[in-house]
């Protein structure tokens, strides 16, 4: 898939190529329509409606058939938490999202968020470290996790590997492969 790939109308024409070429289960299907790769793109590109990856300055769409053959092997379900890191676009995030649904939630965290304030006199407070230097042991754990981002260090890999539950799946380009 990807290295000759025609170039649809729409999104809608896309999927339907996708379903004539590979397998794609029903439920993959039914995001991919709902969500539109076109709207991910940042200009008009002709390229965006094929089985292609996408890329614009620092943002990178993968191919949709890597993005199938991603959410087939990930079995994402709702209730199920899910870490997507190096989330790009937000194109697959979204899709992530639709699959998950709308009772994804934690409990607690929902409920303490409708029943407080928004504060929006202080700013947002964003931390970031290095996944090979940054205690983790505090941190959640999930179901899945994808890394759209090559890891290139043993470290990264351990690091990543440690928010991610027993019995989980995690897809990640390993050292230029896929793992």
């Amino acid at each position: 898939m990807g290295a000759h790939a025609s170039n649809f109308p729409d999104n809608q024409a896309l999927i339907d190529s996708l379903k004539e070429t590979s397998e794609v289960p029903s439920h993959v299907e039914r995001v991919f329509r709902l969500v539109d790769r076109g709207f991910y793109s940042v200009d008009p590109n002709e390229r965006i409606y094929s089985d292609s990856a996408w890329r614009a300055e620092r943002l990178h769409l993968s191919s949709p058939g890597i993005y199938i053959t991603v959410l087939c092997e990930l079995d994402i379900r709702p209730g199920q938490s899910v870490l997507n890191i190096g989330s790009g676009t937000g194109y697959l995030s979204t899709i992530f999202g639709l699959l998950l649904g709308s009772d994804s939630g934690d409990p607690d965290l929902l409920n303490f968020l409708r029943s407080s304030e928004l504060n929006i006199e202080s700013p947002p407070v964003v931390r970031s470290g290095s996944s090979e230097t940054s205690t983790l042991e505090y941190w959640p754990t999930y179901d899945r996790i994808y890394v759209g981002s090559e890891i290139s260090s043993r470290g990264q890999l351990e690091a990543i590997l440690r928010l991610l539950k027993v019995g989980g799946r995690l897809i990640a380009p390993v050292y230029d492969q896929v793992s």
